[in-house]
């Protein structure tokens, strides 16, 4: 049985190489995102690094929205392509369209 310091050294290593590759594939996505200005283009790299993980996939999620042609979800592992895949959400059915027509910020 593999002792406790292994697990936890082969569990941080994993999360470092998914960081690692997730930040590397969201500084591609924002350097090569056509639509982006140049302070976002240094920007979100740096957000990308920063934020372990939830950084990179923001990062990846929000360029896929309006670029979704930048790069193809086969580099997101396929665990994680629910979270940056662009979906149409489901409408709530129980949601009434009037709802908040009278409030305005």
């Amino acid at each position: 049985m593999p002792s406790l310091d292994l697990i936890l050294a082969l569990v941080g290593i994993w999360v470092v190489v998914l960081h690692v590759y997730l930040a590397v594939i969201a500084t591609y996505v924002a350097t090569h995102d056509p639509l982006l200005e140049t302070p976002q283009r240094i920007g979100q790299p740096i957000f990308a690094w920063v934020i372990p993980i939830l950084g990179a996939l923001i990062v990846i999620r929000l360029a896929l929205e309006h670029s979704p042609d930048v790069i193809s979800l086969k580099w997101i592992p396929w665990p994680l392509r629910a979270t940056v895949r662009n979906s149409p959400r489901k409408s709530n059915q129980l949601r009434d369209e009037d709802e908040g027509a009278e409030w305005h910020p």
